[in-house]
This record gives C-alpha cells, structure tokens and sequence, in this order.
C-alpha cells in the first residue's frame, strides 16, 4: 500500500523466544513499519531481525526523517509506546533521524537469556 520496497532480513536459526518477547518484536515492528507507510514518503523499508546473545531489532527507511525529540514533544506517542514496549521486555529503543535523511528504529535486548 506504501509502494515501498521491503529489503528483510532475519537470522536463519531463531531462538524459542517467550510470547511477551514475540510480541513486542511484532508490535515495534508493526509501529515503525506503520509510521513509515504514513509519514516517511520512502522508496526503502529495511527490516532486520538478529539474535547473537542480544536481539536487535531495526526498522530503517530512506524517507524525509524527523526530529524524534520534536515528535514526542507533540503528543505523537508512537515513539513512547515502542520504547514502553521494548523496557517491558527488557529491552531499549533508539531512534535515529534527521529531516531528509531517512529513520532508523532500533530495539536491542541485551544479554537475552530465555
């Protein structure tokens, strides 16, 4: 629906992860796969997924960016959700962006032990 094309990449042998793990893997990505669709105007989605004693997640795009300070300052609580999310799990989230140079997620469990 984004007419974007989808450059994913998940590790070959995934670990049995705990379902709270699972999903908030899946709702990270579903936010900032959403928010690329609706606001980046990108030509790339990049989807990673690794898992080498800690799981990192990262969600990039080739969009017009934002300031992410900017975004949460207004009341946009997409970014406030996913970093919740990822400290429910254990986990951090990053955002990486400027305006016109693309947005880079990333949600990192260190250390994951089951």
């Amino acid at each position: 629906r984004a007419n974007l094309e989808l450059r994913l990449s998940i590790q070959t042998h995934v670990p049995p992860l705990p379902h709270a793990v699972e999903q908030c893997l899946y709702r990270v990505t579903q936010e900032a796969t959403a928010n690329v669709a609706h606001h980046a105007n990108a030509r790339t989605l990049t989807v990673e997924l690794t898992f080498d004693g800690d799981i990192v997640l990262k969600v990039g795009d080739d969009g017009m960016g934002f300031d992410p300070r900017q975004a949460e300052a207004t009341g946009h609580f997409g970014l406030t959700g996913m970093r919740e999310r990822a400290a429910l799990v254990g986990g951090v989230l990053d955002v990486s962006s400027e305006p016109e140079t693309g947005t880079l997620v990333q949600m990192t469990i260190k250390d994951y032990t089951k």
